[in-house]
């Protein structure tokens, strides 16, 4: 390997962000109300698909009260309060991993900047959730498609970085 070669290696791993590593806590007052969201984009629906629609997205759009953001190089280890743990290779190849409800889900992750967004993709829709660091933590954008829906789902939430 040229030194050259070896400096740009060394270079591109340097620039990838720990920002994002670290415990953080929810701050429910700070994002979007999940209740409300799901409220709201069930408004057009039916009348009897409506309260079992806006129930199930209540439950899949309600965050993880914590959040740990692990590096792992060249991965990142996302684990949520109930122990559950995504591990993403920004840039690495498609992964398939089997989700809670036993749906085999085929994942992505890219990093921009230090921002790192990860798409999850099942066979009843598709989920794109950007991390992107803060002064006091990390706000997280998840969209939504769900083919019930004709349009996306947007949910922002703001995670304090946890001292402890």
């Amino acid at each position: 390997m040229t030194f050259f070669a070896f400096v740009l290696l060394a270079t591109s791993f340097h620039t990838v962000p720990d920002t994002l590593v670290g415990r953080y806590a929810l701050d429910p007052g700070a994002g979007d109300d999940p209740a409300a969201v799901a409220e709201q984009v069930t408004r057009d629906v039916g009348r009897l698909r409506r309260g079992p629609m806006r129930d199930r997205l209540k439950e899949v759009l309600t965050p993880s009260p914590t959040l740990e953001i692990r590096r792992e190089d060249p991965s990142f280890v996302i684990t949520d309060a109930e122990g559950r743990s995504l591990r993403v290779v920004p840039g690495g190849p498609e992964v398939t991993q089997e989700t809670p409800e036993g749906e085999a889900a085929r994942i992505t992750a890219s990093l921009d900047g230090e921002s790192l967004t990860i798409r999850i993709r099942t066979v009843r829709g598709e989920r794109v959730q950007t991390l992107t660091p803060t002064d006091s933590g990390l706000r997280m954008v998840n969209t939504y498609t769900v083919e019930q829906l004709s349009e996306p789902i947007r949910i922002e939430l703001v995670y304090r970085r946890d001292g402890a």
